[in-house]
């Protein structure tokens, strides 16, 4: 669950340590500092809408679709062949609201954060941009919420061995010269990585980068299908690793 100030969020020591360590120059373009940060890009972690909430309103959108194809098609047979293919249309468009937010999760991050999310899409070109929710990857505190700590993009630099990730909440850089350690992460149906990083020389950040799984959501809830989890593929993980050239936990 998101903090509701910056003073009780997981980042603060590292958004402090970062605030010293870059200059007025950089605060335009942090990108192009040499080091890794975590800068906040309002006064609370959680300003407005997010993504879990607009998916929460396609779910419920879903359902009542689903409802109103049902019930048209029910009495169809009283009147009309065009109320079964109106009711068609309804139960098609109601399944389609359950799938629309995951696979759109990139455009509607990018279009909630406005400029940064177009200028960071205008870096990728060729590179690979994914979208993630960001959060404290200590699973004691771990909670299922619609808002979660962070929802970002996140643009793999292989060239220059970096992440560089905009967040609707905050902005981070992690170089591969500044990370200690990357592990993978799951909680319940979230699959990703787990990378803890120094800033400054100083105490490192640690911080869960995840996406939802359907098929390992569908292996949690229906344990027959176990062997489906052999075709989840680790994204996340796979482009940290690489990007950042790392083997591994040290």
């Amino acid at each position: 669950m998101a903090a509701k100030t910056w003073e009780q969020d997981f980042r603060y020591p590292a958004i402090q340590t970062s605030i010293r360590a870059l200059s007025h120059d950089h605060f335009d373009d942090p990108f192009e500092y040499p080091g890794s940060f975590c800068l906040p890009v309002a006064e609370r972690p959680l300003v407005g809408w997010s993504p879990g909430r607009i998916t929460l309103i396609a779910l419920v959108l879903g359902f009542a679709l689903l409802a109103a194809g049902a019930w048209l098609a029910s009495i169809a047979e009283k009147q009309n062949g065009l109320l079964l293919v109106i009711g068609g249309c309804c139960s098609l468009s109601g399944m389609l609201m359950f799938f629309l937010p995951l696979k759109l999760d990139r455009q509607i991050i990018g279009w909630m954060m406005g400029k940064r999310g177009h200028d960071l899409a205008a870096r990728a070109r060729n590179l690979t941009l994914l979208a993630s929710e960001l959060s404290d990857p200590d699973l004691s505190r771990m909670k299922i919420s619609i808002d979660g700590n962070d929802h970002v993009l996140i643009l793999f630099d292989e060239q220059n061995h970096r992440l560089m990730i905009e967040g609707l909440g905050a902005r981070y850089q992690v170089r591969a010269a500044d990370v200690v350690d990357i592990a993978p992460f799951q909680f319940m149906n979230y699959l990703g990585v787990k990378i803890s990083y120094r800033i400054n020389s100083k105490g490192p950040l640690s911080i869960a980068l995840a996406r939802t799984s359907l098929v390992t959501e569908l292996a949690r809830q229906l344990p027959f299908l176990f062997f489906l989890k052999k075709l989840v593929k680790n994204q996340l993980l796979e482009q940290s690793l690489r990007t950042l050239r790392h083997s591994g936990s040290e």
